[in-house]
């Protein structure tokens, strides 16, 4: 994602990343749950106000380093009095790609793309989440693992210690239908909050301009009238002739429309290489 490494691999996670994200996830929720908290005056007064300051100062300062370092790394060369990258083997990191945009366009500052890729790294602090819901229910729903097994077994062949490509992600259809219903059963984040910028109306009731709109993804994933039986897990719920016949916003896990979640795809091509493993 950055081009940096924490030590997660050998043991050495660096805790200057790892203690302020739980803090900060459990901090949200505790705030999410307790709408008096929700006025930011009020929130910074707060014991946990102060405490979600702190760890968020700690993840951005972590983030802030990792892009100074990358922008001042040897793979930059000048040509021109522009800025430019010249990445090592094509394999750029998804910072280096939005350094290069930042310098190509000032509009896109690098608080920015520190907020971006704090996005990014929530997003992909879930996916273990996610993954672990799926195998617990793989292994309740045996047909649904074999099936699975069988695609997998299908796409790899003997081969199975190869590197997985772009063709092998696409061909995991169904691979993608069981993480679609996990995340339908589990959402990453169950509550999201939006504000509105004209007012809406909705049957006869009119909900004002700049209003806190919490959108209940949790029970709205759960709607019998859009996924009968809800409480079973049915990756077929998933399957293209299925979600033909359903809203667009019936499922949203990462959200939906312009502020949707900037690392969903990063996220579903993380578990589904993890999961064919």
């Amino acid at each position: 994602m950055a081009g940096a490494s924490v030590g997660a691999q050998d043991g050495a996670v660096d805790v200057v990343l790892l203690e302020p994200l739980n803090e900060v996830l459990d901090l949200l929720v505790h705030r999410l749950i307790r709408p008096w908290l929700w006025y930011n005056p009020i929130y910074k007064l707060t014991s946990s106000g102060r405490k979600f300051r702190k760890y968020m100062e700690l993840l951005r300062s972590f983030l802030e380093k990792i892009i100074q370092r990358r922008k001042e790394s040897p793979n930059k060369i000048r040509e021109d009095n522009a800025e430019h990258y010249q990445f090592e083997n094509d394999k750029s990191t998804c910072l280096d790609i939005l350094l290069e945009e930042h310098f190509k366009d000032a509009s896109l500052t690098l608080e920015d793309i520190q907020g971006q890729m704090l996005s990014i790294l929530f997003a992909g602090y879930d996916t273990t989440t996610t993954l672990s819901w799926a195998l617990c229910l793989l292994g309740h729903y045996p047909e649904v693992q074999d099936k699975v097994f069988q695609e997998l077994n299908f796409i790899f062949g003997s081969n199975k210690t190869r590197e997985v490509t772009l063709g092998d992600l696409n061909d995991m259809i169904y691979s993608e239908q069981v993480l679609k219903e996990t995340l339908r059963l589990y959402p990453p984040a169950p509550i999201i909050g939006r504000k509105n910028k004209e007012s809406i109306q909705i049957g006869t009731r009119i909900i004002p301009p700049k209003s806190h709109i919490l959108i209940l993804i949790y029970m709205l994933h759960k709607t019998p009238d859009v996924f009968p039986n809800p409480e079973k897990f049915d990756p077929d719920r998933f399957s293209a002739e299925n979600m033909a016949t359903r809203d667009t916003y019936s499922f949203m896990p990462f959200s939906l429309g312009p502020r949707k979640c900037i690392g969903h795809l990063n996220a579903m091509t993380q578990m589904k290489i993890i999961l064919c493993h």
